[in-house]
């Protein structure tokens, strides 16, 4: 964005949009993205998000201003809704419920590990040979990604229940909106993705109040980033050998959550914040696979893309609010402690509304 907003010289509020136009893309096409998916199957959407996205990314090297830019980011946010429903929707055709968890976890690994992968290579590529180029890189890459999905990416031929008739357009929506279970779960991860977004959020501006330096401000953000990878990866596998279904579990991790949050109010040395950052970070990634699998779980097997996806788009919609909300409350109160009253105050929100939904058989 640095060298976009040099090379166009936007203002902040320009190149903020960028990024606020791809999570717009993002969110308008959760719901719809899950209702397809249902009706046609993941395989075709996965192809074609993957293709636009690619698309988008290969114009995106090409803009000759600011609108256009706008744009091509916004139809990269609309191809990215896709993604997640049609991929669970995959997993929910190839797993047993049992198994279901594992395999989310490590869906829901990959993207902070694409966040962390274009950290680490983004700026070498930029530095050699432009941001434009970098762009196409990226976009070219999409080839790949459609040529593994048309080999291995199969559709579910044949729902748990047997049910191979389509859904209408509205049927699993409404499910979902009349599922008591749902909602709760659905407000639990909510307060969920207010916390786990917050912590990267802030992370820096907190730690420069502690008068760390910017090094150790940034170390902080990527073990905690790491961290939540590997916590995400374990999830469903901790969970198996404790023998706990997710229910269970998620009301664990987010009590876990709030007593983490808590700690980081005193006034740590940074060895010590880095420790509880990492340990935050493994802890704040487990609960996101048990959600996505409750929400399958409570769906009727033909609805399950929907309901997967209605239950992201409240959960991503915290992701929007949560910096302008934390914003407000830090000019308000001037400092930073704010945050992690309000992340254990969200965690114990979520807690009581996972306690809320029905136990899982």
């Amino acid at each position: 964005m640095n060298a976009v907003s040099g090379e166009f010289a936007l203002n902040t509020a320009q190149a903020g949009m960028y990024m606020s136009a791809f999570f717009l893309g993002y969110i308008i096409t959760q719901v719809p993205g899950g209702i397809l998916a249902d009706r046609v199957g993941p395989k075709l959407l996965l192809v074609i998000s993957t293709a636009i996205g690619g698309l988008s990314s290969v114009l995106m090297s090409t803009i000759p201003g600011f609108g256009a830019g706008l744009v091509f980011r916004l139809l990269s946010g609309i191809a990215g809704g896709f993604v997640f429903s049609c991929s669970s929707k995959v997993i929910s055709g190839v797993f047993e419920p049992g198994e279901r968890s594992v395999a989310l976890g490590i869906l829901l690994a990959s993207p902070p590990m694409g966040i962390t992968l274009a950290s680490l290579l983004g700026p070498l590529l930029r530095d050699a040979f432009g941001w434009r180029t970098t762009f196409l890189v990226v976009g070219l890459l999409a080839l790949l990604v459609l040529a593994l999905i048309l080999l291995y990416v199969r559709d579910p031929r044949r729902t748990p229940g047997g049910i191979t008739a389509k859904p209408s357009f509205t049927t699993g929506f409404l499910e979902f909106v009349k599922n008591r279970s749902q909602l709760f779960l659905a407000a639990a991860g909510f307060m969920f993705m207010f916390t786990t977004t917050g912590f990267p959020t802030w992370v820096n501006k907190f730690t420069q109040g502690l008068s760390y330096t910017e090094a150790q401000g940034t170390v902080i953000a990527m073990t905690y980033s790491l961290a939540g990878i590997v916590g995400s990866i374990l999830s469903g596998v901790i969970a198996k050998k404790l023998r706990l279904k997710s229910r269970g579990f998620l009301l664990i991790v987010l009590a876990a959550m709030a007593a983490l949050s808590l700690a980081l109010v005193f006034r740590w040395s940074a060895g010590a914040f880095l420790a509880i950052g990492i340990v935050y970070g493994f802890v704040s990634y487990l609960p996101a696979s048990h959600f996505a699998s409750m929400a399958i779980a409570y769906a009727n097997p033909e609805h399950s893309a929907t309901a997967i996806a209605s239950h992201n788009l409240f959960q991503q919609t915290a992701s929007v609010i949560q910096p302008m909300v934390l914003g407000w409350g830090i000019d308000m109160t001037g400092g930073y402690s704010l945050l992690w009253y309000a992340f254990a105050v969200a965690m114990a929100l979520g807690f009581l509304a996972t306690k809320r939904t029905k136990a899982q058989g």
